[in-house]
């Protein structure tokens, strides 16, 4: 049994790392004691420990805790070597080094409060910078700057974590994992035209705007049979023949310019998810874009989802990546929701909250821990077109970096890709892209 001893300040943020970093993470057993007085946070296997240095949790005081002055400007990087394995560490509090006095370990890279932060993301309330949208761009976060972004850190804070606990003697199992592959897929615009009227017209008005080149690019997609939003059974034969299920995310209303592009009550769209789901296949929630800090929209969205395919909803994700921390998730728990996988940013492919495992949310201003569980994004087709501005060879290469690290850690390798992104010129060429998301 792992037994660990934290301070009496800041119980609920500090137990809900440990929760995650040896429950949710790593599987394993073990008790936690409050010590008065204590400032560090201590593991103990018997007789030998592991201290890790605090330089975070000092104040019960969210707003003293949570303020510009405490988000980390540098970083502190390098190399700790645990019995001949050799990690790469990024610690935002603290420093990257170890000591070993007899059997037992003194850290000095506050892994415990460099988790929090990452996963809790209290960075994204104090920091004021928003895009056109409202939204907390991956290019103000600490882990752009800082140049970790694509790295998962806190998955490295684990397999330094769980080195140090069997150098202490811990004989347990820890959690088996399998790398996963989880197709997402936003359904803002299920077709692109909704009968032969709409289709020559739609044609007609391409033509018009084209010069040669494309007009015979438009002229092949005008006279094709298949529409071409129409990619769901693309997308479900790619992972029918890589053993996983697709998740399509539904819109069911609006009220912005941003929405309302069909109705949830179409018959081509109750067709089309009576088909997804005859296939076996996952439909989910794709609430509106002034729904994530709005309880009235979300539960109107679901209720009318779910009484189209007459069942429950319990998963989904924002449209346009729209998440205020803590807010949105609050709403989802209030909701019932069971999972969530907004968590990326739109401007940049990679690992918002340093890891590629689900974790259960954390509530910082409630300071409690909620039901439910966030599955991160990775990557967006949108991301590495239209944000990043890579070429189809780049967009390949990024996808096989990420994939690679995720796989590497045994995690979830989470991507969305639209039906509607093989519509233009801007998207052809990056189809080899999607299927390197497969191979």
């Amino acid at each position: 049994m792992i037994k660990v001893s934290i301070p009496d300040i800041c119980q609920p943020e500090i137990k809900y790392t440990i929760d995650c970093l040896l429950g949710a993470f790593l599987g394993l057993n073990y008790e936690i004691s409050v010590q008065a007085g204590q400032k560090n946070v201590v593991f103990n296997v018997g007789k030998k420990k592991i201290t890790i240095k605090n330089y975070f949790f000092h104040f019960n005081n969210t707003k003293i805790l949570y303020n510009q002055n405490t988000i980390p400007i540098t970083t502190n990087s390098g190399v700790i070597s645990t019995d001949s394995q050799f990690h790469k560490i990024t610690s935002l509090f603290g420093t990257s080094s170890l000591t070993k006095e007899g059997d037992s370990f003194l850290l000095e890279a506050d892994i415990i409060s460099s988790t929090f932060f990452m996963l809790a993301r209290w960075e994204e309330q104090i920091n004021s910078v928003r895009d056109k949208h409202n939204r907390f761009p991956g290019s103000a976060s600490l882990a752009h700057k800082e140049g970790f972004l694509e790295r998962p850190i806190v998955n490295e804070y684990i397999e330094l974590l769980w080195s140090l606990l069997k150098s202490i003697g811990c004989q347990q199992i820890r959690k088996e994992r399998n790398f996963k592959i989880v197709p997402t897929h936003d359904v803002d615009v299920p077709y692109l035209w909704w009968g032969k009227k709409e289709k020559y017209k739609y044609f007609l008005s391409r033509a018009y705007r084209c010069q040669t080149k494309e007009f015979f690019n438009n002229l092949k997609l005008g006279f094709d049979n298949k529409d071409p939003y129409d990619t769901y059974d693309k997308f479900m034969n790619l992972s029918e023949k890589a053993g996983v299920k697709s998740n399509f995310f539904f819109m069911t209303g609006g009220n912005s310019r941003y929405d309302n592009f069909y109705s949830i009550n179409h018959p081509r769209v109750i067709k089309l998810i009576q088909h997804i789901r005859n296939r076996g296949h996952n439909i989910g929630l794709h609430p509106s874009y002034n729904s994530y800090n709005s309880l009235v929209l979300l539960r109107q969205e679901k209720e009318t989802l779910e009484k189209i395919i007459n069942d429950k909803i319990f998963i989904g994700r924002q449209h346009y990546l729209r998440f205020e921390a803590p807010t949105t998730w609050r709403l989802w728990e209030e909701l019932g929701m069971e999972w969530d996988s907004t968590l990326s940013y739109a401007d940049y492919c990679g690992y918002r909250c340093g890891v590629c495992y689900p974790f259960p949310v954390y509530d910082f201003l409630g300071r409690k821990q909620l039901n439910l569980i966030e599955r991160p994004l990775i990557l967006m087709e949108g991301s590495i077109i239209n944000y990043e501005k890579l070429s189809p060879t780049e967009g390949i290469e990024k996808v096989v970096k990420l994939k690679k690290l995720t796989k590497k850690y045994s995690g979830e390798f989470i991507f969305l890709w639209h039906n509607s992104a093989f519509n233009n010129e801007q998207f052809m060429g990056y189809e080899d892209m999607l299927n390197a998301m497969y191979r």
